[in-house]
C-alpha cells in the first residue's frame, strides 16, 4: 500500500506537533503536511502535485478560519472530494452546524492529552484508511461533473 497524504491545518504548533507524534504510532504508512494558517493550506492544496487523501483542519486559524478553509475545499470540482476533518477545541453549536452545512466529513473536538488524541486518530485512520472506500487520486483530479461545486454555498 502507498503511503496515505495527510494534510494538517493547525495554527498551534503544541497541537501539531501532538497529531505529528500520534500519527507516528499509527500502523498506516503516511505523508504529514502541516499548514499553519487557511492561506497557507490553500496554496498547499492548489499547488500539490498529489492531492491530500485526508484534511484534518482546524477551526480557528490566522488569514483564513477553518471555515472559509472548508468552504473553498468543497466547492472546488478538484478539492470537493477529499474528506475533511474538522479537528478542534471549538465547543461552539454554531461551528458544528456551519461544518456540516459546508459538508465536513466529521466534526471531532480534540481529546485532552496525548493518550485521548492518539486514540482518536488511531479511530480516524481506520476508519478513513482501512474501512472506508476513497476515490483514487486519479478520480480526485477529474470528479464527475455531476458534483455541484455550488453546493453548500451560503
Amino acid at each position: 500500500m502507498t503511503a496515505i497524504n495527510i494534510l494538517l491545518v493547525e495554527d498551534n504548533p503544541h497541537d501539531a506537533i501532538l497529531v505529528r507524534e500520534a500519527l507516528r504510532d499509527s500502523a498506516i504508512a503516511h505523508s504529514l503536511t502541516v499548514a499553519s494558517d487557511g492561506d497557507r493550506a490553500l496554496q498547499i492544496l492548489y499547488s500539490a502535485e498529489v492531492r491530500p487523501h485526508l484534511i484534518l483542519l482546524d477551526i480557528n486559524l490566522p488569514k483564513k478560519s477553518g471555515i472559509e478553509v472548508l468552504k473553498e475545499i468543497k466547492r472546488d470540482r478538484a478539492l470537493c472530494l477529499i474528506p475533511v476533518i474538522m479537528l478542534t477545541n471549538s465547543m461552539s453549536e454554531d461551528d458544528v452546524v456551519k461544518s456540516y452545512g459546508y459538508h465536513c466529513n466529521a466534526y471531532v473536538r480534540k481529546p485532552l492529552g496525548f493518550e485521548g488524541l492518539l486514540e482518536v486518530l488511531s479511530i480516524i485512520m481506520s476508519f478513513w484508511f482501512t474501512y472506508a472506500t476513497l476515490p483514487k487520486q486519479d478520480d480526485m483530479a477529474e470528479p464527475p461533473s455531476s458534483i455541484d461545486p455550488s453546493l453548500g454555498s451560503s
